[in-house]
């Protein structure tokens, strides 16, 4: 999509550069037969095709937008057309809740089509397919273990065969680190609370956000903690929530979408249980219901990634990132513009004003000491 990258490798001569290795990441979504043939005048190439499921609806799922058979047919006439070592095509793919389970069919497809294949697991973002976090461990996990056992004999087979792609790349170190995460996730999980939360909703918001859930955050740990989806027109919800946090360190969010966590509709603090005595236990500091109002909310309506395909180099109107509190100052000032508009979390608070400010101001001020 980047118009530069497009144009570099239309105009590019090999008296430029007579060794250059041209590596790049691709969805394979513009990769066509066209785009293909452009790339045999590289010494070499080593590129990697993200695909995170041979199974179209899982596909499909995770690369929203994205068309399986497409794509699939443009990898595949990637592997067959350029021969390695010079031309080095493998997949990159991600594993998250959506596919865990695939694992072992995924790695029999990538075996049997000479497909190299990197594995990546799933723990930072978003938070509804993080292999470490989960709104139900139990549920979620059904017959990980057994799917993992299954890929690692696969991989063992592959390997005795002399199969090329597991020669080229080796999965067995990535699927033990996935037995690593599955294992501590299911350590983590082993003792946990389930925290209530009563929801009413008189604006009928919840229907007008993408994927409506609450969150849970520590502070401490900058990371999310615990999660759960917001159905409309339900009023319970149960937060499982692992031991070991503190009613100090935790705050609940609810977001308007649970895949983003970026647009917080409402948030506070947990209420401390006025029975217990000294320090607050885990336990018992969520004893009480916890209640949620949910505010007037109107859904917003923002461009797709496709917009940009054409969108040249950073201009005044773009973003040119030199510390990474920037995105978020971004995402929050076009939040306000679209909420004086009338989108999104409809209801102002002026406090919301002067915090916005002063991140505002705090964010300029880094920016200039960063000039400096």
């Amino acid at each position: 999509m980047i118009k530069r990258f497009r144009k570099f490798i239309d105009t590019f001569e090999i008296d430029i550069n007579p060794n250059l290795r041209f590596g790049f990441t691709s969805n394979g979504t513009m990769l066509t037969a066209t785009e293909l043939s452009k790339l045999r005048k590289f010494p070499g190439i080593n590129a990697s095709i993200s695909m995170d499921s041979f199974h179209k609806e899982t596909f499909e799922k995770i690369r929203k937008g994205a068309d399986f058979g497409k794509v699939l047919e443009n990898l595949l006439r990637c592997i067959r057309t350029h021969p390695s070592p010079e031309y080095v095509f493998s997949v990159g793919m991600i594993v998250c809740k959506s596919n865990f389970l695939e694992l072992p069919g995924n790695l029999s497809f990538s075996i049997g089509h000479d497909i190299p294949l990197n594995l990546s697991p799933v723990v930072v973002y978003p938070v509804t397919e993080q292999l470490n976090v989960f709104e139900n461990f139990e549920l979620q996990t059904r017959g990980w273990h057994e799917a993992l056992e299954q890929a690692k004999q696969i991989v063992q087979n592959a390997l005795a065969e002399n199969k090329p792609s597991v020669m080229r790349i080796n999965p067995i170190g990535m699927l033990e680190e996935l037995q690593s995460i599955l294992d501590s996730a299911k350590k983590h999980y082993s003792n946990q609370c389930s925290v209530e939360f009563i929801v009413t909703d008189h604006h009928d918001s919840l229907k007008e956000m993408t994927y409506p859930g609450i969150y849970l955050y520590s502070q401490l740990k900058k990371s999310v903690v615990a999660y759960c989806e917001l159905t409309p027109g339900r009023t319970r919800h149960f937060v499982n929530i692992p031991y070991g946090y503190s009613t100090n360190d935790v705050y609940w969010a609810v977001t308007e979408n649970l895949r983003e966590i970026v647009g917080d509709v409402i948030s506070g603090w947990f209420e401390k249980n006025e029975k217990s005595s000294g320090e607050t236990s885990f336990e018992e500091s969520f004893l009480k219901q916890t209640r949620i109002d949910i505010p007037q909310y109107v859904a917003t309506t923002r461009r797709k990634n496709i917009f940009f395909a054409n969108y040249g180099e950073t201009t005044k109107k773009g973003l040119n990132v030199i510390y990474p509190e920037q995105i978020f100052l971004a995402y929050k000032l076009k939040e306000s513009k679209e909420r004086l508009k009338g989108k999104g979390r409809t209801v102002h608070r002026w406090f919301e004003y002067l915090q916005l400010a002063a991140f505002v101001i705090k964010g300029h001020y880094k920016l200039f000491m960063k000039k400096r």
